[in-house]
């Protein structure tokens, strides 16, 4: 539906941008600058600074590193390809590894994010939740995912990452 597109791109505040395709480098162009607004962004909400040690303020800092996120993943329609969530999430990650100045094999470093795959009941995570690697203040690192509790509360639940049921990276995310 073009027109149902086009009245998006108008009502996107500037969220959403076209990409002309056509020209050689330009989505390679983009998703650079997208991967250092993401990094700069994560780098702001606090996300590879050690999470604080009272609750209430580490609460608050997984808090800012989710909405700082949220406002930059990439949304692909494909999974393969140089468009898609494959390629643009390891672009991404190189990326965001340099902004946590891990090496560049680190499997798990603040800032990493996930998307879990596979429903884990016991665990309370499924399909879609989003979960953000952050070190707390003994330099162990856990996944944070976001809980609604009842009265709309949020509250940060932080996992070991080997504990995680099935996840994929979850910088650029597919339609499905």
């Amino acid at each position: 539906d073009e027109a149902a597109f086009e009245s998006a791109m108008r009502t996107s505040s500037g969220r959403a941008q076209r990409i002309d395709l056509s020209r050689d480098g330009a989505f390679r162009a983009a998703l650079s600058g997208w991967s250092e607004k993401i990094g700069t962004a994560l780098s702001e909400s606090g996300a590879f600074s050690a999470l604080p040690l009272e609750t209430e303020a580490r609460h608050a800092q997984v808090i800012r590193v989710h909405a700082a996120l949220a406002e930059r993943q990439l949304l692909c329609a494909v999974h393969p390809g140089p468009q898609g969530t494959i390629q643009c999430n390891a672009s991404i990650e190189d990326v965001v590894r340099s902004y946590a100045q891990v090496d560049s094999e680190a499997v798990w470093y603040p800032g990493r994010a996930v998307l879990i795959s596979k429903n884990d009941y016991a665990l309370g995570l499924f399909n879609g939740d989003v979960g953000v690697c952050l070190q707390d203040h003994t330099g162990d690192l856990k996944v944070w995912f976001l809980r609604t509790r009842v009265g709309d509360a949020v509250e940060p639940i932080g996992l070991a990452p080997q504990a995680l049921p099935a996840y994929v990276p979850a910088f650029a995310m597919s339609i499905h």
